[in-house]
């Protein structure tokens, strides 16, 4: 399996510096470390970018045969079958003719744009295909969207320097908002070994936090006495 190592951040994500993340259905493929976006986007094969470890160029072109599409097959339909196949496949199985509908390029753009660092539109991509047909699409939907939100809180905690009880407060609601979509995905999916070992994770993260948080609002609460 793939694992996200999760280096230690300086604010109150510093809990999970031991913790690996199993990362998202798909986002193992390509380019292991991607590279910088061009300062204009370049049109093309989103799946021959995605290949090559362009994620962000990847990103733009998915979201341009999604916008192309609408309900139908996009203009580009055989785009996936020439040549590029190989990647397609791991994501999205070997029926071609299913590769570039609505949904499963959704799916493929979140998973260009988690790979690309752009946390907002992987959720947006993720949760469009929560209601698919295809359970399987649904299972791995919740999966890569709980990855996701754990990745982007992670990143934000970065930038946290001191940490408040409202901050606090919010970072946990995300982590829970984490663990939510994993048990959908167990829900669909009580096999899924990524899912359970990336639920009981998260699970064991929030309560260190709420712990933590405990702490913290009993030293503010001994602070205010103080004053007094």
């Amino acid at each position: 399996s793939k694992f996200i190592t999760l280096p230690a951040p300086r604010g109150l994500l510093l809990v999970v510096a031991g913790v690996g993340l199993v990362g998202p259905v798909g986002a193992e493929e390509g380019d292991k470390g991607g590279r910088a976006a061009a300062a204009e986007p370049v049109v093309g094969d989103p799946w021959k970018f995605y290949r090559e470890g362009d994620f962000a160029n990847a990103q733009y072109n998915f979201e341009r045969l999604l916008e192309q599409s609408g309900e139908a097959a996009p203009a580009d339909a055989g785009a996936a079958a020439r040549g590029f196949g190989v990647i397609a496949d791991r994501f999205l199985g070997t029926n071609r003719a299913a590769v570039n509908t609505p949904e499963r390029l959704q799916f493929a753009r979140g998973t260009a744009a988690f790979k690309a660092g752009d946390f907002d539109a992987a959720m947006d991509a993720f949760g469009s295909v929560l209601a698919a047909d295809d359970v399987k699409l649904r299972e791995n939907g919740h999966y890569n969207l709980a990855n996701t939100v754990f990745e982007q809180a992670k990143v934000q905690d970065k930038r946290v320097k001191k940490p408040t009880l409202k901050y606090m407060d919010g970072l946990i609601r995300r982590l829970e908002n984490s663990l939510e979509h994993f048990q959908e995905a167990l829900v669909l999916n009580s096999d899924n070994a990524a899912a359970r070992k990336n639920h009981d994770a998260v699970a064991e993260l929030i309560k260190k936090l709420k712990e933590k948080r405990e702490q913290m609002a009993q030293q503010q609460g001994q602070g205010e006495g103080k004053q007094e």
